[in-house]
């Protein structure tokens, strides 16, 4: 009986979903704490358009890296008064730890892949054609408080800050006005 018993945990088609709960599912944004100050109007004129954050959310185990992108659109009143409203464009992510490409400050660098999660991403449709499936590489300085800078491989320039632990690295970048 005990046999039959392990056997049947061993089979458990919900096992390797059990496993991977350590990684995120969820980003660690608050979408109403995200602001739009500064992409009102472009040189003056009113223009539809939106602040756009992007954000990460990851959980390590060994060098496997896995969890969440987020872009978060803020709609200007411009962009409101044509019915859209702030909108997610929500992306699942894995990958693997790696150097720190051309970063010489940074401790770790991510190669990861990423595909657009349709049903948790409610932009149009137009926005979300560039995000369906993504290649992207990160360099990371961790930094003793652990706060963490974070910086496109290839290029060294930074594009966001956020934090890490042993099992956790998160971003949020800066606000970027896009234009409609």
């Amino acid at each position: 009986m005990l046999y039959l018993l392990t056997l049947l945990i061993a089979c458990d088609p919900d096992k390797e979903n059990q496993e991977d709960s350590s990684f995120p599912t969820s980003s660690h944004v608050d979408p109403s704490s995200l602001s739009n100050t500064n992409c009102q109007d472009f040189e003056g004129t009113p223009v539809a358009g939106a602040a756009v954050y992007f954000s990460g959310t990851f959980g390590l185990d060994g060098d496997t890296v896995r969890g969440v992108e987020a872009v978060y659109f803020v709609a200007n009143e411009t962009w409101q008064e044509t019915g859209q409203d702030d909108c997610q464009i929500m992306l699942n992510v894995s990958g693997n730890l790696t150097d720190g490409g051309n970063c010489s400050i940074c401790d770790v660098g991510l190669a990861l892949s990423a595909t657009i999660d349709e049903s948790n991403s409610n932009c149009p449709e137009g926005l979300q054609v560039d995000y369906e499936a993504l290649i992207e590489n990160y360099a990371v300085q961790q930094l003793s408080d652990g706060t963490a800078n974070w910086f496109f491989y290839e290029s060294g320039n930074q594009f966001a800050t956020g934090s890490h632990t042993e099992s956790t690295m998160e971003y949020l970048s800066d606000a970027q006005c896009q234009w409609y």
